[in-house]
């Protein structure tokens, strides 16, 4: 009788749709496994691909200082200019800094120098200067310089460029940097 089913055709047909669905579960968890795993492996690679960008910058700054403390004039003096002004008066004429006379700031040779954006620097009114020494003897020499300048804590002060991915990783870092020597976004134990 057409239209009419029987329970023994009830039966087949859930089993058939109970296999196609259980096909359908095995294959969508298959696929889900090979996600899972296609997802890791380019989690990995993304991160791998991450850390070499900022290795890159910071390979890329590694002859960079920041400089705070220069002040910004309304003349048409180039920050090259004021920078010169800046290290003479703050660390080639210190004689507790330069105590062989050793430093001759006209003999540094620059690649550039530039301001950071941004507004002025809440402390000393002027925004951050950042220079890009030729010879990297220059820059630790006055990296070197600048530690006994920031130990005077006049408000000028020396630092080197990081970039804000190392920054982030230094700050969490400097809470215990006292009983560690910290180089870059690594921390040495020192052995005293």
């Amino acid at each position: 009788m057409p239209g009419y089913c029987t329970i023994s055709d009830v039966t087949d047909d859930f089993l058939v749709h109970q296999t196609n669905c259980s096909k359908n579960v095995d294959t969508l968890v298959t696929t889900n496994k090979s996600l899972e795993s296609d997802f890791a492996v380019l989690k990995h690679s993304n991160s791998s691909l991450q850390e070499s960008v900022v290795d890159l910058k910071c390979r890329s700054m590694r002859d960079n200082l920041i400089f705070v403390g220069v002040d910004e004039t309304s003349n048409n003096e180039t920050c090259e200019h004021l920078l010169r002004h800046f290290l003479t008066k703050y660390i080639e004429q210190d004689q507790t800094i330069n105590i062989n006379n050793d430093i001759k700031i006209a003999d540094i040779q620059f690649a550039r120098v530039h301001r950071l954006n941004g507004g002025p620097n809440s402390q000393t009114s002027s925004r951050p200067m950042v220079a890009k020494f030729k010879k990297f003897h220059d820059r630790e020499t006055i990296r070197k310089a600048g530690i006994a300048l920031n130990m005077k804590r006049t408000g000028a002060c020396v630092n080197e460029q990081f970039s804000p991915e190392i920054e982030e990783r230094r700050r969490k870092l400097f809470p215990i940097l006292k009983r560690f020597t910290l180089v870059r976004d690594k921390l040495f134990v020192i052995y005293l």
